[in-house]
């Protein structure tokens, strides 16, 4: 009689374990309400099943979750290796989570996607772009709110067919990325799925998540070979550390020093911009620190040891007087994130023999350009508000004031004017001097400057074929400008970063930067900041400090290197500047958002400077303004990982 009792006992604990498999099944997706997915994807991206009837796609998004949680699933969700009492366990944790409201817990996250820790560091697995992935289903019509259904994007798929019986049997939705070009809150909007037809099998959806959330995840669990990769290139970003100690309060403190003086970056506070700008740019006084040929004096005893050279002079790009090849340049420059010269490098092209002076006068000469204005060759400063007429009765709603890190500065637009080639040439030649306009200081006049910059070279089509594009980024980056930059070669413009990989082509001339890092952008005070208009006059060629504008410049820095205010910005002491100067035929590749500051200088025998630039899809990408966000792989490079 024993035996069948054992037997009864035996079933019954089977169908418990059964039962209990059962939710363990199930608990391996996460049903998610629409309110749910639209907290998620202010975090990470949503993947979400609609037809969790449908067994092979259950199975696949059961697959996909144990990816990401690095465990191995079975059947229906059932995950190996699971003994009775972890099955136990796993139902006490799932019925704790159920009980507290439906609140998002951390344990309902598929994959946390921290962003990078301070310096260049990644945990393996985690993109810096603070993603998290989420995976789950959702049961029934998903609706937003009554009578409203969930809308699709119009997208096309891999394969361009639907690879299921139902129109939607899954939706996508990406992460929803912060709008840091605009201070105005954003009108509310429901997100709109993507739909998916790269393919039902797991594999094709491992890979639709890797592309479409950034991540870097095999079947197995584990860091492909990209994110491996990725890994290392974060890793292994150039700093300017790698070659110089010296700092900015550094170079200040070496200043002083030879001038008998003694420095305390606390009391320094631009005192030299407000008396006397002009002389202190041009004749060499102690404001001269950066960007202009006085700044080279050499290190007193207290900072020998800190300089790499043994003086404290601005250490020097990497100089190449040799051509290297497309794989040198991706592994030793593009992908760390390093600038470097390439000397004698466009001395070939027609364009450094053809475009003279005398070219451009007979060619252009009654042609109608675009061109930029500013006083004393300063182009794009930063200065005070209260400088301008429109300070008292201009209204910043305070929702955005309040986000305005320097609401007192300005970002000083130059003035613009539409005229003929020839008026444009002379006024590069004739010195021309504005003897009563607002720039007017201690009865010195202030020169009216023309530039003709960031102007795209198809509005000179014919002069394209002059110029080639350089091996090492043909067929490797995306082209997306050619500029070119012409002006009388006594023009500075001032801190800003591009937010594009740049090959920079000096045909006439010589320039001077100054380059900062961007791995550290509090150091460099990076932030929205308001912009002001110049006005010009073009009659009695006198400036205007009228036209204060409701926009925000998002790439330009509040500092003025050449006169620190380490007193308002003492963050910027540590900053450490790098000199890329380049001649003619150089050309210098600087990546994306470098901070860059650049001192032209005029060709002797044509008082010119010219240079075009090739602008490029960034290989290294951030979010901006935004002064904690780090470097990452751009997605659109990600085959250049394999």
């Amino acid at each position: 009689m024993a035996a069948p009792m054992s037997r009864c006992r035996f079933q019954f604990v089977f169908v418990f374990f059964i039962i209990l498999f059962g939710v363990a099944a199930q608990s391996e997706l996460e049903e998610l309400q629409p309110i749910e997915v639209e907290d998620r994807i202010e975090r990470g991206c949503v993947f979400l099943l609609l037809s969790p009837e449908n067994e092979v796609l259950w199975n696949n998004f059961v697959t996909l979750t144990a990816v990401f949680r690095e465990t191995k699933p079975n059947n229906r969700g059932v995950t190996l290796g699971l003994g009775a009492s972890d099955i136990v366990r796993q139902k006490e944790k799932n019925d704790k989570v159920n009980t507290e409201n439906n609140r998002v817990k951390e344990n309902t996250t598929v994959s946390k996607e921290n962003s990078g820790k301070e310096g260049n560091s990644a945990r393996p697995g985690s993109p810096r772009n603070g993603n998290e992935v989420f995976i789950g289903y959702h049961r029934g019509p998903f609706l937003w709110g009554p009578e409203e259904p969930l809308k699709w994007k119009e997208n096309q798929g891999q394969t361009g067919e639907k690879m299921f019986n139902k129109p939607h049997d899954t939706a996508f939705f990406p992460r929803k990325k912060k709008d840091r070009s605009c201070l105005i809150k954003p009108l509310k909007v429901r997100p709109r799925a993507e739909s998916y037809d790269w393919g039902f099998d797991a594999e094709s959806m491992l890979h639709f998540i890797n592309s479409k959330c950034d991540t870097y995840k095999t079947l197995e669990g584990k860091r492909s070979h990209a994110g491996v990769f990725r890994d290392e290139i974060l890793a292994n970003l150039f700093h300017v550390r790698e070659v110089s100690n010296v700092t900015m309060a550094g170079l200040w403190h070496s200043l002083y020093a030879r001038e008998g003086k003694e420095f305390h970056s606390e009391d320094s506070d631009g005192v030299c911009v407000s008396e006397a700008r002009d002389s202190c740019i041009k004749e060499g006084s102690s404001a001269s620190v950066v960007g202009t040929k006085h700044w080279q004096p050499q290190a007193d005893n207290d900072h020998a040891q800190e300089s790499s050279s043994s003086s404290n002079i601005i250490p020097q790009c990497t100089r190449l007087s040799h051509s290297i090849t497309k794989e040198e340049f991706f592994h030793n420059y593009l992908i760390r994130s390093k600038p470097f010269i390439l000397e004698n490098a466009v001395s070939h092209w027609t364009a450094f023999t053809k475009w003279t002076k005398e070219f451009f006068l007979s060619r252009y000469k009654n042609e109608k350009i675009h061109i930029k204005l500013a006083p004393n060759g300063v182009f794009e400063g930063v200065e005070d508000v209260s400088l301008w007429e429109d300070h008292k009765t201009m209204e910043i709603p305070p929702y955005i004031y309040n986000q305005l890190p320097f609401p007192d500065l300005v970002v000083v637009r130059p003035g613009t004017a539409n005229i003929r080639f020839a008026e444009f040439s002379d006024m590069m030649d004739q010195k021309q001097f504005d003897q009563t306009c607002s720039e007017k200081k201690n009865g010195t006049s202030a020169k009216v400057s023309a530039y003709l910059e960031y102007s795209s070279i198809s509005h000179f089509p014919e002069l394209e074929k002059d110029v080639e594009e350089l091996d090492l980024a043909m067929d490797l980056l995306e082209m997306k400008h050619l500029n070119i930059w012409l002006s009388d070669g006594d023009t500075l413009g001032k801190l800003h970063f591009d937010p594009f990989d740049n090959f920079l082509c000096q045909i006439r001339g010589k320039k001077q930067l100054t380059l900062f890092e961007p791995h550290d952008n509090s150091r460099l005070y990076e932030a929205h900041i308001p912009e002001a208009l110049l006005g010009y006059d073009k009659s009695s060629q006198t400036f205007r400090r009228k036209t204060l504008l409701d926009s925000t410049s998002m790439v330009m820095s509040p500092l003025d290197i050449l006169n620190p205010d380490f007193k308002r910005f003492p963050r910027f002491a540590d900053a450490r500047p790098l000199n890329c100067t380049i001649n003619e035929g150089d050309v210098l590749f600087m990546p994306a958002f470098w901070w860059h500051e650049v001192q032209s200088y005029p060709n002797i025998t044509e008082g010119r400077n010219l240079a075009v630039n090739f602008w490029y899809e960034p290989f290294l990408q951030k979010e901006f303004p935004c002064q904690e966000c780090k470097l990452d792989v751009n997605p659109k490079y990600r085959h250049l990982l394999r």
